[in-house]
């Protein structure tokens, strides 16, 4: 094999890989003609075939990321976007939360619609809000659904569904907290510092724990999978808001209290 190589490549243009280097093709064995070779951007010739096969993985990853936004190929089997909405209303589902890594293509708004339709629990975030936020009609089903909803904006997704500035919703957080839940008539819980939370029938609370990590990035996902976990266990809306924002601060808080210590 190394003396078919060579015999490729003239001596001054012998480049190859680094030791260890691996070229994996998905679809089977690579069969290249042996004239087959391209330059790289360093003046290097490489087989055109795997170049083409690095591009080709490159481009299916990109497609398993986006699977939920663009009707692509999941990246978890079985979990294609456009069976999700027959999945959920022909499954016992106790609650969905909808949002985190959702997108905002046109299949994510349809299996949003379809979402909002379904009776149960709901906990909307992420994309779900900024979906209603562009569309009335998404806006309309959340506010008229019978079942408990949840939606958990941080200032810049509320700014977005009040149709205002960041800066307007932080300079009276409680006025902007208790307008979203009277909008949406849902439960309506403020990220920031002092995460509020406010209900359709009047109630308000300001959630006394948390930590400034949990303004990185993800640290809402997982409140909302814990509100989400909550009301699975017969928790209400407002009951599930309020613990979860308490438990998230909390266990934040501990986590650096003992990190601290060590």
């Amino acid at each position: 094999m190394a003396g078919s190589r060579r015999r490729l490549l003239p001596a001054r243009r012998r480049h190859y890989a680094p030791a260890g280097t691996k070229t994996e093709c998905p679809q089977g064995q690579l069969r290249l003609c042996r004239r087959a070779w391209r330059r790289d951007r360093h003046d290097r010739r490489r087989p055109a075939g795997c170049a083409r096969s690095t591009a080709h993985r490159r481009r299916q990853g990109q497609d398993r990321a986006a699977g939920a936004g663009t009707g692509g190929r999941p990246a978890i089997p079985g979990t294609d976007a456009r069976r999700r909405p027959r999945a959920i209303a022909h499954t016992d589902v106790t609650v969905v939360a909808i949002g985190p890594g959702l997108g905002q293509s046109p299949a994510a708004a349809q299996l949003l619609r379809d979402t909002l339709q379904r009776g149960g629990p709901l906990v909307l975030d992420a994309d779900a809000l900024n979906l209603i936020a562009a569309d009335a009609g998404l806006a309309d089903l959340c506010r008229t659904r019978g079942a408990a909803t949840v939606i958990t904006p941080h200032p810049a997704e509320a700014a977005r569904l009040l149709g205002t500035s960041t800066e307007a919703v932080q300079s009276d957080r409680i006025a902007a907290v208790r307008q979203l839940a009277s909008r949406l008539n849902a439960v309506a819980l403020l990220k920031g510092c002092g995460t509020l939370v406010a209900g359709p029938d009047g109630f308000f609370t300001v959630n006394p724990t948390g930590h400034p990590g949990l303004a990185q990035a993800g640290q809402g996902d997982t409140l909302t999978g814990m509100i989400a976990a909550l009301l699975a266990q017969g928790l209400s809306a407002g009951q599930a808001a309020r613990h979860g924002a308490w438990l998230h601060g909390q266990t934040a808080g501990s986590i650096v209290a003992q990190s601290t210590r060590r």
